[in-house]
């Protein structure tokens, strides 16, 4: 869609980190590893968390459509409300 040329992009794109590493390996640079390690850890996990989070939101949603809360409930009538559990017939 762009008028980029497929293969030669990941050519470019190819030649360019393999630069980068040698540049990285030649100037001992892994150390600095140490410093992005557990930043990278916890941006993870906040990410998972927030999957979790939007999921278990999506599922409450779900639920009260399927089952709306009874917004006609009175705490006055508690007494007065019935319910039968019956065996169904055959």
């Amino acid at each position: 869609d762009n008028g980029f040329d497929y293969l030669e992009f990941r050519l470019w794109i190819g030649l360019w980190s393999a630069f980068f590493c040698l540049v990285l390996v030649a100037t001992d640079a892994s150390f600095l590893v140490q410093y992005f390690t557990r930043f990278t850890e916890e941006g993870f996990s906040s990410l998972i968390s927030f999957i979790f989070i939007y999921d278990s939101f999506k599922k409450m949603l779900k639920l009260a459509h399927y089952y709306p809360i009874n917004s006609d409930y009175k705490i006055d009538y508690v007494t007065q409300y019935d319910c039968m559990c019956m065996a169904p017939t055959i």
